[in-house]
């Protein structure tokens, strides 16, 4: 009840409100009738913004009015311009709203640089819905100029931010980072809380996207600081789900699930959909990764249900393409490809890009389980491009973004970002060497020192530089040990810690063989000893085991470390962590296979080029060139097409050349090296990749026997095509000698009954004899062209009955029916017999009048009408009782159609036929 009494009030508020805005409304445009000049354009202005949002359309005829009181170059122009483009757009108009800012845009004056900047603003927004990208940065960029001109630092900031979530849509994602950094500057002039939580999250998302987990979590934990000063749910909802999504990336997924749950309580608190929709698929992955696939599909299910709600395609593309991969898992391959159709389709109509990836990597996955070794080729080929495409080069540009923006925000910082820089390269591993030798002779130096029992000032400030130098150490991030002559560890840095999991305490004392996973051959360690004891340095990998047991590989640089009098006084290590790194080289390997896997086992012939050079060549291709891999790479296609063949592929190739194909099929005849002849589908496909380099993908499919099939097929069919003409030709003379016969006949007979009879039987005969007629003429054996038939069978009535066109007038209303030839006869001899009656009964006394003849095909249903406006049937017709010989065929030929038959007798008679 008190909500009722609530919901009354609140109505009655907005009411109130509207009928007072509504009152000054009525007022302002009653003053409009006592005034004129510049005080009537100050009033429609109070009137315009008035009605800007209450009555659009209102709004609009106030503008143009404005506009009409204003000189032709007046610079004011600019405002009403804007005012009717957001009017437009508060009609749902952004069509119509385009075209007065693109207006506003245009008025050339420094006084309206405000306004333009709205314009571009909104130009931008207006483009960005549209999905027209290019335009919305080009109008972004414009009002982003004009807001710094006119120092509008907040307007500004947000423009940029604008601008980097086009770029982030559009995968290019170092140009995103630039102008989130932009934008978060700016912000932080002017103290914008909401702003710089904001873009602190966009620039989490894009280290997110490339992977850079410490750098995304470092700035997601900024964004929650600056959130929990407003405490907007949210916008915290999404932030401790973009976390989760590290964790999850890091396979940390206890974190990772609970990250989720908090940015789904607080995303349904805020009532916010798209929240909830994202926090339950993100909870569904996690139940993936743990094997909870009826979990999984749980959650699935309600994020696809949120996201449907509020027609979030990035959302219900992700849902989709997620249960593709659930149904992979769990066997269920039938479910697997309908989902990722569903993904695949909204992903190409609406440009998801990350997700067109995803699905050309589900293809590829499902194909390969198939066995359909050429269709998971395609796609594979397709997920690589596409991935290459997206993150090449990116994370070099966001390291460089990085660095600028780091040294605008903390310039005490500036040596050390420039140091980080300089040695990002494996160049670090040598400074770090070096660093450890100066360490080593240090402390040898400071033993020596305090044995000889040296000045303490000159200890201090070796202990001084110990330190400096062990700093640096410290910092590195590569692992470093120092063990003595035994072998026993004497120094750890803090990488090593983190690298491995044990503690300095829990190192120190031990041998380095307490890393040792059994997985290096023994021969490497007695190589490496060798070369230690003669004073010589060893670089390799080994696979060691960390303190929990997990495996992972070290690049080790090792050497001995030697006094003043060359004496090896120690031994050091350099390790740096490659796991992921041979991780990478394994996938890439494991691909590689399944490439070959792929290319060895499909059933067409593959041949790449790499800047015109044959790279590859698999046994089918040989198999069905019959030359061998050797020989092939010597051949071009030109060489390799039959003689007759060859103007036509040189033609081809120049079309080629001419056009620039990326992709293309060519069928032709070539000529094998045992003489015989082949005849191939060739598909040709082009891929620029890194450093200019250019691959060609030819894909070779032998289709002789299907070439020769065909052509026998054709050969076949011409010859049934001549058998039935002739057959349709032959029909024809003969049912025209029986028409001729009839007609002697009919010299002889003087009984007026008996000579309707045979003229009837004659037009009978003409009917069928008219539709073989057709058939013989036509290019179509199946069926004819019901109007020509019929006007050449009706036409024959009205000369058989010696019936001019100007006392009975023909009217034929027939489009576009084509009817099988067992429909052609029967419809043939039922319009014989309608017509024909109507011409002998209709119209007594020499009567003028009309045949009209209606045939229509509505689906799959034939409507045939013959009308005329005669004297009509006689009173008390009845059909079933009342059959001449003509009725009697006309009833069997209806039922032989399955069809229906209705006369109407008004303003003359009317046959209505259905039949389907």
């Amino acid at each position: 009840m008190k909500f009722k009494i609530c919901s009354l009030l609140l109505i009655f508020n907005l009411i109130s409100l509207f009928l007072y805005s509504q009152s000054g409304v009525d007022s302002l445009k009653a003053n409009l009738e006592t005034i004129e000049g510049l005080e009537r354009y100050h009033l429609l202005i109070q009137i315009i913004e008035e009605t800007l949002y209450q009555d659009p359309q209102l709004s609009i005829i106030y503008s143009e009015e404005a506009l009409n009181l204003l000189k032709h170059d007046d610079p004011e122009a600019a405002k009403i311009y804007n005012y009717i483009g957001q009017a437009q757009e508060n009609l749902d108009q952004p069509e119509k709203a385009l075209i007065y800012y693109e207006k506003a845009i245009t008025i050339d004056n420094d006084s309206q640089k405000s306004e333009k900047a709205y314009a571009a603003f909104s130009l931008g927004l207006i483009y960005e819905g549209m999905r027209l990208n290019d335009k919305a940065i080009k109008n972004y960029e414009i009002a982003r100029d004009l807001y710094a001109d006119l120092g509008n630092t907040e307007k500004q900031a947000n423009v940029l931010n604008s601008i980097g979530i086009i770029f982030e849509y559009l995968t290019v994602y170092d140009k995103a980072l630039e102008n989130y950094f932009l934008a978060n500057n700016l912000y932080q002039k002017i103290d914008d809380l909401e702003g710089i939580g904001h873009t602190y999250n966009n620039i989490g998302n894009i280290y997110q996207i490339v992977n850079n987990f410490n750098k995304a979590l470092q700035y997601y934990e900024e964004a929650i600081k600056y959130y929990k000063q407003m405490d907007p749910e949210e916008e915290l909802s999404s932030v401790y789900n973009n976390i989760g999504i590290v964790y999850d990336d890091k396979g940390d997924y206890e974190s990772a699930l609970d990250y989720y749950e908090r940015s789904l309580d607080l995303a349904e608190k805020a009532d916010d959909l798209e929240g909830v929709s994202t926090a339950l698929n993100n909870i569904g992955i996690i139940y993936i990764n743990l094997g909870n696939y009826e979990l999984a599909q749980q959650f699935y299910r309600q994020s696809l249900t949120a996201a449907l709600e509020i027609d979030d395609q990035w959302s219900i593309t992700n849902c989709y393409l997620n249960q593709a991969y659930l149904y992979f898992d769990t066997g269920d391959f039938e479910k697997c490809l309908e989902y990722a159709r569903l993904g695949d389709s909204l992903a190409y109509s609406n440009h998801f890009r990350d997700l067109q990836l995803e699905a050309h990597n589900i293809y590829s996955k499902y194909y390969s389980n198939n066995e359909n070794y050429q269709q998971a080729f395609d796609h594979y080929m397709k997920y690589s491009m596409l991935k290459d495409s997206l993150f090449q080069d990116v994370n070099i540009r966001i390291s460089e973004i990085q660095t600028v923006f780091e040294t605008q925000q903390h310039t005490k910082e500036i040596q050390l970002l420039r140091l980080e820089k300089k040695y990002q390269k494996t160049i670090n591993i040598y400074y770090i060497i070096f660093s450890i030798i100066l360490l080593i002779v240090a402390i040898c130096l400071y033993h020596t020192n305090r044995m000889k029992n040296r000045e303490i000032s000159a200890r201090k400030k070796l202990e001084k530089s110990i330190r400096s130098i062990a700093s640096v150490v410290d910092q590195a991030e590569e692992s470093i040990i120092i063990t003595d002559l035994e072998g026993k560890i004497v120094y750890v840095n803090p990488c090593f810690e983190r690298v491995t999991g044990y503690k300095q305490d829990e190192i120190l004392g031990k041998n380095p063989s307490i890393l040792k996973s059994g997985s290096t051959p023994e021969e490497d360690y007695v190589k490496l000893w060798d070369n230690l004891h003669r004073g010589e340095g060893w670089r390799g990998i080994f696979l060691n085991k960390k303190k929990d047991g997990t495996l992972y590989y070290d690049s080790s640089i090792i050497f001995p470390v030697k006094d003043e009098n060359n004496k090896i006084i120690n031994f050091a290590a350099v390790k740096h962590d490659i796991t992921k790194m041979k991780e990478t080289e394994n996938d890439l390997r494991e691909s590689e296979e399944r490439f070959r896997h792929m290319a060895d086992h499909i059933s067409e012939g593959l041949m790449i080029i790499e800047n015109n050079k044959v790279i590859y060549i698999n046994d089918k291709m040989s198999e069905i060139t019959g030359y061998d891999k050797e020989e092939l790479q010597k051949l071009s296609v030109f060489e390799l097409s039959a003689p007759f063949e060859k103007e036509r592929v040189k033609n081809f190739a120049s079309r080629i050349k001419k056009d620039g194909f990326s992709a293309y099929e060519f069928e032709f005849w070539i000529k094998r090296k045992d003489g015989s002849l082949k005849y191939f589908h060739n598909g040709y496909s082009t891929y620029k990749g890194k450093g200019n380099i250019v691959n060609r993908y030819i894909v070779t499919t032998d289709l002789t026997e299907s070439k020769k099939a065909e052509d026998k097929i054709v050969n076949s069919l011409k010859e049934k095509e001549i058998l039935l003409k002739e057959i349709n030709h032959r029909v024809k003379n003969n049912m025209q000698v029986i028409s001729s016969l009839l007609k002697l006949q009919t010299d002889y007979v003087d009984d007026t009954n008996l000579l309707n009879i045979f003229t009837s039987c004659q037009n009978r005969v003409k009917s069928m004899s008219l539709v073989h007629e057709k058939l013989y003429q036509s290019d179509d054996l199946a069926k004819i062209d019901a109007y020509h038939y019929i006007s050449k069978l009706v036409s024959n009535l009205f000369t058989s009955y010696s019936i001019g066109r100007e006392r009975i007038k023909l009217i034929l209303d027939i489009k576009d029916i084509f009817l099988p030839v067992n429909y052609a006869i029967p419809c043939g001899l039922i319009i014989n017999e309608l017509v024909t009656n109507a011409l002998k009964y209709a119209f007594l006394d020499n009567a003028e009048g009309s045949v009209i003849i209606d045939f229509h095909k509505v689906k799959d249903k034939y409507s045939l009408s013959v009308k005329d406006n005669g004297c009509g049937l006689p009173e008390g017709f009845d059909f079933s009782k009342n059959q001449s010989m003509g009725l009697s065929l006309v009833d069997s030929l209806i039922k032989q159609l399955h069809g229906t038959i209705e006369f109407v007798s008004e303003n003359g008679t009317e046959v209505k036929i259905e039949f389907s």
